[in-house]
């Protein structure tokens, strides 16, 4: 759960609300998150309900960290073989050693409560959803590559955070951009 915020500009809490598929883009219902799992290795999240959709419209965000996509099959493929069923939810699961895998309800709330709950157990302190966007926010704008960006450019990387380059201006208003 935590690779998805750290290896990955992360979503708000859109990673709950993902169903797992390798079906074509265009036979995706419009009605749901998704993430595409395709052939050759290419992973992706399509975005067709969350917060600025009105706005930006659907988003089909690639996953570029080898890292997270190793982690992410490996994770399907463990759910798949605890269940013996291919599974359709990315995380909403219960695991236990002595207790069947089990579907959970989760909604965005737990889901980020989850996250601050496991957050403290590696990291040593609670993180929020919020807390991990300031942070890769902080870190792209700090980044002495993104001065040199043009408009569109900043716009491309904003967008993967499901924000539009002013919003990520303003989402760190407070925070000076060189020390």
């Amino acid at each position: 759960m935590l690779a998805c915020y750290v290896y990955q500009p992360p979503l708000r809490s859109d990673w709950s609300t993902v169903e797992i598929t390798s079906a074509a883009i265009n036979r995706l219902r419009a009605d749901q998150n998704w993430l595409q799992i395709l052939r050759g290795g290419r992973i992706r999240v399509i975005m067709h309900k969350y917060k600025n959709v009105k706005h930006m419209g659907s988003q089909a965000v690639e996953v570029d960290s080898g890292v997270l996509k190793r982690y992410l099959r490996y994770w399907v493929d463990l759910l798949t073989r605890l269940s013996g069923n291919s599974p359709k939810q990315l995380f909403i699961w219960r695991l236990a050693p002595d207790k069947p895998v089990s579907m959970s309800t989760t909604n965005r709330e737990s889901f980020s409560k989850a996250l601050s709950r496991a957050s403290e157990g590696i990291l040593s302190k609670r993180q929020t959803v919020n807390s991990f966007r300031h942070a890769y926010e902080i870190a792209l704008q700090r980044d002495p590559k993104y001065q040199d960006l043009t408009v569109a450019a900043r716009d491309r990387a904003h967008k993967q955070l499901l924000h539009s380059h002013r919003t990520g201006l303003l989402y760190n208003w407070q925070i000076p951009l060189t020390e």
